[in-house]
């Protein structure tokens, strides 16, 4: 056997183990792409269930504040906008006595839905409200 001969076939292997590395290299690169993108598309998800509860808190307390309004002077009011986010809903209402209760909701449509209620009770004494009970509630629903 000629050295030619030798060095021929040792080149035909280099080619074959670059090849097959080049190939291991370029599936390792893809899959770590799959992942990236898995991953960032997974907080865009995250980032907008969090901006949708933010958004339907804000839009339930404000409905609150605005049904609140002149309570003292007005035995009951009711608040529905419409706005461009989703709807906010807020109801006053005066119960027996020197009693009364409020409830405020926010609902939220888009890319992810959210609904929460805030309802609150308390006592009106001449000019002075005193809360007494306060409960959250968030129902959110993932199209």
């Amino acid at each position: 056997m000629s050295i030619k001969s030798m060095r021929r076939e040792s080149r035909v292997h280099e080619r074959g183990m670059v090849l097959l590395s080049v190939l291991v290299l370029a599936i390792l690169y893809f899959a770590l792409m799959q992942l990236i993108l898995l991953e960032s598309s997974e907080k865009m998800r995250s980032a907008q269930r969090f901006r949708s509860r933010i958004v339907a808190d804000l839009l339930a307390e404000d409905s609150l504040e605005l049904a609140a309004e002149q309570m003292v002077n007005y035995p009951a009011r009711t608040i529905n906008q419409e706005l461009t986010l989703g709807t906010a809903s807020g109801q006053f209402s005066r119960l027996s006595g020197n009693r009364f209760r409020l409830e405020g909701t926010g609902t939220l449509t888009g890319a992810v839905n959210a609904r929460v209620t805030i309802e609150m009770t308390g006592r009106i004494r001449g000019s002075q409200i005193s809360v007494e009970t306060y409960s959250y509630d968030r129902n959110q629903t993932v199209d």
